[in-house]
């Protein structure tokens, strides 16, 4: 792809960008949960440990407030705001909450939230009797859920406990019954006393000035690799000759040699894109390899185009496709520039199964940040077709805007 061609086509996603941002920001607000009335409740899975201290409470006419000492260090909150911090754990209150309580988990900086104001925000809804949770947004990709507050958008509990609240802190609220959904709801709900923990990662006034979370202090440097452990699942036919297959019983034992070189051709509906498989990260590529030899990968698609992180993803139908198994990490400290190939996984560590995604600009360091995307591969043929790919962006700022084909994988060892 010519290099004015390239440029044109940058200029043309970084404006398309500031419209998604604005879109997204409405969008989240429609889809996630927590409306007063009828809104559908989004459940994943438990992600990410958070030790949370104790402190002093201060009584605020009626309701409460309480400041717990910062531990956390805010520079894990990346400055893309629809990447997940990671997901805390509730700390159930002592007592089942008669009166809002709002306890400061982290001290925010900067304008506080008024009546009014957009908040972004990750969150993790608990029941406050037994802590079942109910619903989350840090583990689901969809970025953080965007809401007006103090207009009676949300449940009351939240339209008051955000306000005085500040980008970069994070909040714990318990919220009584007749602030939450009440003792029994009729859309599903869930009833009683309610906690939440809220992330706050963006702030937009009325007049239009929005804020997010300041950025990671990362030194860059070469990631730490760490000895990887296998499974015992069988080995595929090295030729290619073993059947289709989608589930397996446990990760794979060592199928490739460790001493040679692989390359994974990518055969997509819109061109080719070869890869040189890392072998600095023996497990992730044995385990890549393998998926490809039992055609794992063969007739599936490119799901999701992000061009906020220039990441295109595949490995998969969707982004809930899994081989039945999970594999371990493989080392930290990873960045993510124009060409990588690395494996996708949740905030919680050893999640990575069978997706990956390739990197196919700058506003993938992002990610650096968080370094926990395994880099096993790099594109030596075919970045003008990642890159392709990723210009198919919709409107909602993530899935193609038509079914790009992941016809096959073939390896070749040399």
């Amino acid at each position: 792809m010519g290099t004015a061609k390239r440029e044109r086509q940058k200029a043309n996603r970084k404006l398309r960008l500031e419209e998604l941002a604005k879109e997204r920001r409405k969008a989240k607000s429609r889809r996630v949960g927590l409306w007063i009335g009828g809104g559908v409740l989004v459940v994943v899975a438990i992600v990410g440990v958070i030790t949370l201290l104790g402190g002093d409470d201060d009584q605020t006419a009626g309701n409460t407030t309480t400041t717990v000492p910062d531990t956390l260090d805010i520079s894990t909150t990346t400055t893309e705001p629809w990447v997940a911090p990671e997901k805390p754990e509730v700390v159930l209150p002592e007592e089942i909450p008669t009166t809002l309580h709002r306890t400061t988990l982290r001290e925010g900086s900067g304008t506080k939230v008024v009546a009014g104001d957009t908040i972004d925000v990750y969150y993790v809804g608990v029941t406050s009797a037994d802590g079942v949770e109910f619903d989350e947004n840090y583990t689901a990709g969809f970025g953080p859920f965007s809401v007006a507050i103090g207009t009676g958008r949300v449940i009351p509990g939240w339209d008051e406990g955000l306000v005085d609240t500040q980008v970069g802190g994070q909040y714990q609220l318990d919220i009584p019954a007749d602030m939450a959904y009440g003792e029994n709801p009729t859309g599903g709900q869930p009833a009683g006393a309610l906690t939440f923990v809220v992330d706050i990662v963006g702030l937009t006034t009325a007049d239009g000035t929005h804020t997010t979370v300041p950025g990671p202090t990362t030194t860059v440097g070469p990631p730490e690799i760490v000895e990887f452990t296998y499974g015992s699942g069988p080995c595929p036919e090295a030729d290619g000759s073993s059947p289709k297959t989608t589930t397996f019983d446990d990760a794979p034992e060592l199928c490739i040699d460790p001493a040679k070189q692989y390359t994974a051709t990518f055969e997509t509906s819109l061109g080719t894109i070869v890869v040189d498989l890392d072998m600095s990260v023996p497990g992730t590529v044995n385990n890549f390899v393998t998926l490809a030899r039992y055609h794992y990968y063969d007739d599936t698609i490119i799901f999701r185009t992000d061009p906020s992180i220039d990441i295109i993803q595949g490995g998969g139908r969707t982004n809930k496709d899994t081989p039945g198994y999970t594999i371990s990490d493989e080392g930290t400290g990873f960045t993510y520039t124009e060409g990588k190939l690395a494996m996708a996984r949740t905030g919680a560590a050893n999640s990575a199964g069978g997706q990956w995604f390739f990197v196919a600009g700058p506003d993938a360091a992002a990610l650096d940040g968080q370094g926990t995307y395994v880099n096993f591969g790099d594109v030596t043929e075919g970045i003008d077709v990642v890159q392709a790919i990723l210009d198919l962006v919709g409107d909602d700022g993530q899935t193609p805007t038509e079914e790009v084909q992941l016809i096959s994988v073939t390896i070749t060892e040399s």
